[in-house]
């Protein structure tokens, strides 16, 4: 089973930080085989569960084709956390 964490704050949109850790997780997770399992979470503060908050996915899931579409579906909707207020 495979675990994959990334932060998904606002910061992580410079340099393109972003789009290189989503290409590099749909680049390992397709080359896992189907007995193998993943399980994404986003977090800025708050977890952000794979696939919503509404309805998030609790187990890992299979490396099969039709999990990772769903899952490249998922990351091309997932968007930047908003910028946390300073407390001072």
């Amino acid at each position: 089973m495979f675990a994959f964490a990334f932060d998904r704050a606002e910061s992580m949109v410079r340099n393109e930080k972003w789009k290189a850790a989503l290409h590099e997780l749909i680049t390992v997770v397709t080359r896992m085989v189907p007995k193998q399992s993943f399980f994404v979470i986003f977090f800025a503060g708050d977890p952000y569960p794979m696939f919503n908050q509404e309805n998030p996915e609790r187990r890992p899931l299979r490396a099969t084709k039709s999990n990772i579409e769903k899952l490249e579906r998922w990351l091309q909707k997932v968007e930047m956390a908003p910028p946390r207020l300073s407390s001072n």
